[in-house]
């Protein structure tokens, strides 16, 4: 009876440990597994104008987010709203993303820093260096510190020419 408890009670023990470890997920919806009648992922701003499309589809190995760019006058981005974020702490983004050839693209952090100092606020960003893609899905991640004085975090992901596909996105704090 004793060994049944103690077993139970260290099982119990176990599973709460585990749980306080799991990685917490920042973004609703990461997964564009809640689709709008219209077939916008819920919680996320559909910025696609023009002959540009985007669609989303179901896959064993992750939904993919597929944004295709033919007027590259015009916009091709979805953007997350409202990240629930903390001055000094780290955060961690990763994703898998392939495309066409000639594919460029963007995945950023971007929010409004008002320094005490400062008339108004300007916009402060992180990781906007445009980005080729290959056929092939490539894993990529990026950490950062978000800055003391910010406010209105959001995230884009944004092509700027070809075919982007992005599955398997992930926005959490920093181990």
């Amino acid at each position: 009876m004793k060994f049944a408890i103690v077993s139970a009670l260290m099982t119990i023990c176990f599973l709460g440990i585990c749980s306080t470890n799991a990685e917490t997920e920042l973004v609703k919806n990461a997964k564009w597994s809640k689709l709008a009648a219209n077939g916008v992922p819920e919680s996320w701003e559909n910025r696609v104008t023009g002959s540009n499309s985007f669609s989303v589809t179901q896959a064993a190995t992750g939904n993919v987010l597929k944004l295709t760019v033919k007027d590259p006058a015009k916009t091709a981005f979805f953007m997350y709203r409202n990240l629930p974020l903390e001055a000094g702490k780290r955060y961690t983004v990763s994703y898998e993303v392939k495309g066409s050839a000639d594919g460029k693209y963007l995945l950023y952090c971007e929010w409004q820093r008002q320094a005490p100092d400062a008339a108004k606020a300007v916009l402060q960003s992180y990781n906007t260096r445009l980005q080729s893609v290959s056929g092939e899905w490539k894993k990529l991640v990026f950490t950062f510190t978000f800055p003391q004085d910010c406010r209105m975090a959001y995230m884009v992901l944004m092509a700027k020419q070809g075919e982007i596909e992005f599955r398997n996105l992930s926005f959490t704090p920093a181990k």
